[in-house]
């Protein structure tokens, strides 16, 4: 099989390679303008580590990769300032092809991979899969030669655009080519048939050898810890460490699976590569992008500006993700993905027959996922199946007014499409979108679901000292991304109080604040209470000892799901952001919730529709906490199953059953 020209592994010392480029590298210790201005006129470029942690405020890496817990509290407070412009700079001089060499953290220098066309490199920079990418372009020479240059480029298009759906399993593939306008005249002459059918075939044989070499790799490192190997039979449940809904989902059929013996093993995506591209280059791993700059710096569109460098490192070193998630999954030929990472919908073609993605927020399928939902049903593929929590779960159906006519004369150009019915002017092209999308109850651990009577609501007051008649109120903002409006809410709870004390209308009051595995924001929130309070007191030594008697701030280091669940349950007021998981959690276990919005987090603005139809109160940016908590209403749980085995059985018996109808 041919290859496209790169360097071996570890490439070579900075010293030895750089000679070739020396009079490219920029001078030391630039300023930023001077590093944009380096980038934006220099025609070939070289990515120095000086340029990369330029992309970063000073720490900033540190801070981000130090120990679980401890980085967030400096990422929310440091407010720091990002180099936007040299970002975007580096961006487009990567898009310009004017970057010759990167050099990584270890001083290696890596020079950029030399194709043999414009289509390895365009499919390689779509795939993010370097092997892969290779054998799909050597099969097209060989079989497509005797298209004339313009259709080859109207196949290549196509091919680059769903590489996801080649592999071994060819009829998913096959259908879009055949079906697609652009590519069924080429494909109607037996010739071109032919040639169809033996460059997947020849594709599907490479790749079957090399995705055997990663399970047994994969198989290999089972085994050497101890852990059996991955067989047809085992489920595969995979998550991902952005985000806390896909981690809490996985946990729930993780636990079910568990408890019934049947066979699976969890994968966190996140967990499989130690040191991918963006961290060999600037140190900061590219899953930890979306927790600490998108959520936790507030910077979303720089997040997603970093993940654009990381896709373009790869025309550098090739990525290692998807041979680390090819041995991760084994022989499985079923997967169920709680991450929405697209990359998933590989799994189809290259190692199962079924993927279920399970989304993580109610209202539409998320954005990642919808050009995968919009292929399988115009085109009717198989073996991909979307998990919805809910009936106003949509799909966003991107159309052509001259293809499909719009319902009004006014040019639409995005229709939502609800559960479970089609429209009619859909039928025939999406007819199969209730075959694909399955609503059931979002899974979610059992406790949240566990009726408590008044002695279980006394307990866990007595567990955590909390006064018997004291109104209870819990605040928790999630593991990311909200760090500082604590610190408003807790001021906001004081003002409120010390009113109420000066009309005489305090009763007692006790704030339980979440903090999970953070124990610097624990200690700084008890901090942030003495302080706060003493400012508004202002030495009044009587009104701080009365404040502290009427109310008692309460912040807790991690505690197990069962007592969230209960406090929940006990509280009078329930302030969160509301994640997927957590707004079904207060639905099922039927929480007084106050929703904090943020303008920004647009994904959960479905959990926020969902919750207050169900009921729940939202707080507004110019609303006070301390009066919207005195009257929080519960969730209406909407209630299908009664535990999360129910929950489950259902989707494997679903999946299973919709199987049997296809093959």
């Amino acid at each position: 099989m041919r290859q496209a020209t790169r360097r071996e592994e570890g490439s070579v010392d900075v010293e030895q390679a750089v000679q070739s480029v020396k009079k490219n590298l920029p001078p030391e210790n630039m300023t930023p303008e001077q590093l944009k201005r380096y980038l934006a006129e220099s025609q070939e470029i070289v990515v120095t580590q000086q340029i990369f942690k330029s992309l970063f405020p000073s720490g900033f890496v540190d801070s981000a990769s130090g120990p679980k817990g401890t980085g967030s509290v400096e990422l929310w407070n440091a407010d720091p300032q990002f180099h936007e412009s040299i970002l975007a700079e580096l961006l487009k001089a990567f898009a310009e092809g004017r970057v010759k060499a990167v050099i990584a953290t270890d001083s290696t220098l890596h020079e950029k991979l030399s194709y043999n066309n414009q289509f390895e490199d365009h499919l390689h920079a779509k795939s993010q899969d370097y092997d892969k990418s290779m054998i799909i372009a050597f099969a097209f020479d060989k079989y497509f030669h005797h298209l004339s240059k313009k259709e080859q480029q109207l196949l290549q298009s196509k091919i680059i655009k769903y590489v996801d759906y080649i592999g071994l399993r060819k009829d998913n593939i096959v259908k879009i080519l055949q079906s697609s306008n652009a590519t069924s005249r080429l494909l109607k002459s037996p010739e071109a048939l032919e040639s169809l059918t033996r460059f997947l075939d020849e594709v599907a044989e490479e790749m079957r050898n090399m995705i055997n070499r990663r399970i047994q790799e994969g198989d290999e490192g089972r085994m050497r810890l101890g852990a059996p190997p991955i067989t047809e039979e085992t489920i595969v449940v995979t998550t991902t460490s952005s985000g806390g809904a896909h981690r809490s989902i996985a946990a729930v059929i993780d636990d079910s699976l568990n408890r019934r013996k049947i066979p699976h093993v969890l994968v966190n995506e996140s967990e499989l590569v130690e040191e991918d591209n963006l961290k060999l280059f600037t140190g900061l791993h590219r899953n930890e992008v979306f927790n600490k700059v998108s959520q936790q710096s507030q910077q979303m569109l720089y997040g997603k500006q970093l993940k654009k460098l990381d896709d373009h490192l790869c025309a550098f070193i090739p990525d290692q993700r998807m041979d680390a998630f090819r041995r991760a999954l084994g022989k499985s030929t079923f997967l169920v993905s709680t991450s929405h990472h697209p990359e998933n919908v590989r799994a189809v073609a290259e190692n199962g027959k079924r993927v279920c993605f399970q989304i993580c927020d109610f209202g539409k399928i998320p954005d990642k996922l919808e050009s995968i939902a919009r292929a399988t049903a115009k085109y009717k593929l198989s073996g991909i199946t979307f998990f919805a929590p809910s009936e106003r779960s949509t799909l966003q159906i991107t159309k052509k007014p001259s293809t499909i006519p719009p319902a009004s004369p006014r040019p639409v150009t995005k229709q939502k499409v609800h559960l479970p019915q089609v429209p009619e002017r859909y039928k025939g092209r999406y007819d199969n979108y209730e075959e694909f999308v399955r609503v059931h109850r979002y899974p979610v651990h059992a406790a949240f679901m566990k009726q408590l009577d008044t002695a279980d609501l006394l307990k866990i007051r007595q567990k955590f000292e909390i006064r018997p008649e004291a109104r209870l109120w819990v605040l928790t903002m999630g593991s990311q991304g909200v760090g500082n409006a604590l610190e408003h809410y807790l001021n906001q709870i004081i003002e409120g109080a010390l009113k109420d004390i000066q009309h005489g209308k305090m009763t007692d009051l006790d704030v339980v604040i979440l903090c999970g595995t953070n124990e610097r924001l624990k200690r700084r929130l008890e901090d942030a209470f003495q302080l706060t309070l003493e400012k508004h007191c202002q030495g009044d030594a009587e009104l701080l000892k009365k404040v502290k008697h009427y109310l008692h701030i309460k912040p807790l280091s991690k505690i197990s799901l069962e007592e969230v669940a209960a406090l929940g349950k006990a509280s009078q007021a329930f302030l969160s952001k509301p994640g997927g998981g957590t707004a079904a959690e207060a639905l099922l276990g039927e929480f007084p919730m106050i929703i904090h919005r943020d303008e920004r987090h647009k994904w959960e603005f479905g959990n926020i529709e969902e919750l207050i139809e169900s009921g729940v109160t939202e707080i507004k940016p110019n609303e006070n906490f301390y009066e919207k908590a005195k009257s929080a209403a519960r969730a209406r749980a909407p209630n299908p199953y009664t535990t999360p085995e129910d929950c489950v059985d259902y989707a494997i018996e679903v999946l299973w059953k919709l199987e049997q109808q296809r093959f």
